[in-house]
């Protein structure tokens, strides 16, 4: 048995095994997206935009800590009944969550993961 991978620009690959050889490419290594906080006041819209158009889906959820990405915060806005979600971008990759708050001054920091990637907002600060 023989098998060999030899990776090409563009993230294409050349697969050999036992002198069978196909092209491989991944197109879900170079996926990518940006996390943008706007507003004041009560309200912070989050904004999470891919690099291409298309559907994509991500886990969504809130932290007390930049750094504690593990731990869902226990006190989600007084807008929400909860700190986590999952939710699908439109046909242009773009996704829009609106978090409101009016209840004691409160700091949380917005996560998103897609295929593993994890990305975190600045924070969102409610005084």
């Amino acid at each position: 048995m023989k098998a060999s991978l030899t990776a090409q620009p563009g993230l294409t690959a050349v697969v050999t095994f036992n002198d069978l050889t196909a092209v491989v490419t991944n197109q879900a290594a170079n996926l990518g997206y940006i996390i943008a906080v706007s507003g004041t006041g009560t309200s912070r819209t989050v904004t999470v935009t891919m690099n291409r158009t298309g559907y994509f889906m991500f886990r969504l959820w809130l932290t007390d800590s930049a750094t504690s990405l593990n731990t869902v915060t226990l006190t989600p806005p007084s807008g929400d009944t909860t700190a986590e979600w999952w939710e699908v971008t439109n046909s242009s990759g773009v996704l829009t969550k609106t978090i409101t708050h009016t209840g004691a001054a409160d700091t949380w920091y917005f996560n998103a993961v897609m295929l593993g990637q994890v990305g975190t907002s600045d924070a969102l600060t409610f005084t």
